[in-house]
């Protein structure tokens, strides 16, 4: 006679491990995950793309240092309010900004801070001027602080004396042996002994140090007097 033994009870798998193998693609959505189950470890690399993540979700806290470049960014997407205005000194350097984005509407205007340019005047009382050109300096301002483009301009008064028959003056800014602007006044008719005045203005590139000068000279026609000189220089580039 054949015996046959029912056993009771239900059969338990040992472990209850659920592999990616056994999930189908596109079936676990975001209610079937728990609160920040999610880690960074758990994301292959490049797998979140933009259209997974909601708009202003991300902060600066959630994106590693350096990691966005420029390449990661669309055209105009970063504008002035996305800067924190405590943090901005310091955090733009000239190479993060292409040449001529810039207009006047992207900046704020009472955080510039326009410095004075660089400026120098002289004011001398000349006499007799020289024989020679370029061998009398009529006025001269101190030496140039610092290098770049600056506009000097001058201005003497020339008169002849009533004992000479004419006034005839020719007069340079100069920088060492470079002549920037000349001028001149020639009163070919003689008896002529009104004042006249010169006026001059250049536009030079020197290094620092450079001390703009007047020189003049009446090239042996009489005795041209000077006077009433004035020098100046504005620093502008």
């Amino acid at each position: 006679m054949a015996i046959f033994i029912a056993l009771g009870g239900t059969a338990t798998a040992s472990h209850l491990v659920v592999r990616s193998s056994d999930i189908v693609d596109g079936q676990v959505k975001t209610p079937d995950l728990g609160a920040q189950a999610v880690t960074t470890n758990k994301l292959a690399p490049n797998s979140v793309g933009g259209g997974r993540v909601a708009d202003g979700s991300l902060t600066g806290a959630d994106i590693a240092d350096e990691s966005i470049v420029y390449a990661d960014m669309h055209d105009n997407s970063i504008v002035s309010k996305h800067v924190s205005p405590g943090r901005t000194h310091g955090t733009l350097l000239s190479e993060d900004i292409a040449d001529n984005s810039l207009t006047g509407n992207d900046i704020y205007e009472p955080s510039l801070d326009l410095q004075i340019p660089y400026r120098y005047a002289a004011v001398n009382d000349t006499g007799i001027i020289c024989n020679t050109r370029f061998d009398c300096v009529e006025g001269s301002l101190l030496p140039l602080p610092i290098g770049g483009i600056w506009h000097v301009s001058a201005k003497i008064v020339l008169n002849q004396r009533a004992d000479e028959s004419r006034l005839f003056a020719l007069c340079d800014i100069r920088v060492g042996s470079n002549s920037y602007d000349t001028a001149a006044v020639y009163n070919r008719t003689d008896g002529s002994f009104a004042d006249d005045t010169l006026s001059l203005q250049a536009l030079m590139a020197v290094n620092a140090g450079a001390t703009p000068t007047l020189t003049c000279s009446d090239n042996a026609v009489g005795d041209v007097h000077g006077g009433h000189m004035k020098m100046t220089a504005i620093r502008v580039g």
